[in-house]
């Protein structure tokens, strides 16, 4: 899609797949004019240790929905998206976070 496309669109979050992307949304001019930058509604997606939504397809999708939803409709998923990272890395990975990594984890998104 063109950039004059997304700014006919005006879409109310963007995500962004990559620090590189992410920092050239938030950075870049061209980009400043849609409302969801101006807002600071673009995020990170998590990626440790893969993706909560993109490549590699794999069991952190499952996660990633748990986290969208905190994320856009925070007033249906009243998840503690910490705990559920948590138990989720405790249940698929066999490792256990402490807070501050569930945090990061989090925080990297947001």
């Amino acid at each position: 899609m063109s950039m004059e496309q997304l700014l006919l669109w005006q879409p109310d979050i963007i995500l962004a797949d990559s620090n590189a992307l992410y920092q050239t949304i938030t950075t870049d001019s061209v980009w400043s004019e849609l409302n969801a930058v101006k807002e600071g509604h673009v995020y990170l997606i998590p990626s440790a240790p893969y993706s909560f939504m993109s490549n590699p397809p794999s069991v952190n999708r499952m996660i990633g929905i748990l986290w969208l939803g905190n994320l856009v409709y925070p007033e249906q998923y009243q998840e503690d998206i910490k705990g559920d990272i948590k138990g989720f890395y405790d249940l698929f990975y066999h490792v256990q976070l402490t807070d501050a990594q569930a945090e990061d984890i989090v925080k990297a998104g947001y």
